[in-house]
């Protein structure tokens, strides 16, 4: 047995006095249970509207090895825990990123992976801006929606290729804002795996007929990726984006 270092306990005590200052509330949605805080509540597939069609694409997947860029709380990552060998989740937000842990304990998700790193098409070091009473909100961008931050915490920012991951089936990214950068730093993965891309746009969608000429879509299309709109908010400018290889490299099951 590992001896206890000073660094766990000192984060054993700040994970103990965030909880009393800020209490946790408990849910359970399709079977998966959820710690959360007012204003941080996981998505919930029931009330999302037109948007929860993204949550039916990848809950009808399965394969070896699924990414969740801007995992939140874990309403995506714990889905795909079920349903994939392998989960990989990123979230830069320390506050987030706590609770998420939590999730995957009380759900015995032993199968995912934790990055604290912020994705992008460069590595550095830069702030990350955070509002506490909607933590969904967190971004590298400090003018992201006119958002009034209140806090800012300085992250680690990597691209995905730096990771070299061997093999990803599905690639779902939901980065406030930071969507094309993140996936510019994943040039590699992309092509040598081929992987389904479910986006959260932060623009308004451009029509052009049936698809959508807004620059991230255009660049996935660029890329020789098939593009399939799957969901829109009218009141806020996101779009939501399912993309599939034109010529895919191997196949994802359906179930």
């Amino acid at each position: 047995m590992k001896p206890t270092t000073p660094i766990q306990i000192f984060n054993a005590y700040a994970n103990r006095i965030r909880d009393k200052l800020v209490p946790l509330k408990r849910t359970e949605i399709d079977g998966i249970k959820f710690y959360y805080t007012r204003g941080n509540e996981p998505q919930d597939p029931r009330a999302m509207g037109q948007t929860r069609e993204m949550y039916h694409e990848l809950d009808g997947m399965t394969g070896e090895t699924a990414i969740d860029v801007g995992a939140h709380i874990g309403s995506y990552t714990l889905r795909m825990a079920r349903r994939f060998r392998h989960v990989i989740a990123f979230e830069p937000n320390p506050y987030n990123r706590h609770i998420l842990g939590l999730n995957l304990q009380l759900n015995k998700a032993t199968n995912v992976q934790v990055e604290e790193a912020a994705l992008s098409d460069r590595e550095e070091i830069r702030p990350f801006f955070l509002h506490r009473a909607a933590d969904g909100t967190g971004s590298l961008n400090p003018v992201h929606y006119g958002f009034k931050y209140d806090q800012t915490v300085q992250v680690k920012v990597k691209k995905l290729d730096d990771f070299e991951f061997a093999r990803i089936d599905v690639l779902k990214i939901d980065a406030e804002g930071n969507e094309l950068a993140i996936l510019k730093g994943a040039t590699r993965t992309i092509e040598r795996s081929g992987p389904i891309l479910a986006i959260e746009v932060h623009r308004a969608r451009s029509s052009i007929g049936a698809l959508c000429g807004c620059e991230t879509c255009n660049y996935l299309m660029s890329h020789d990726y098939k593009t399939r709109l799957v969901g829109e908010y009218t009141t806020t400018p996101v779009h939501w984006v399912l993309a599939t290889p034109a010529n895919p490299k191997r196949q994802i099951q359906d179930n």
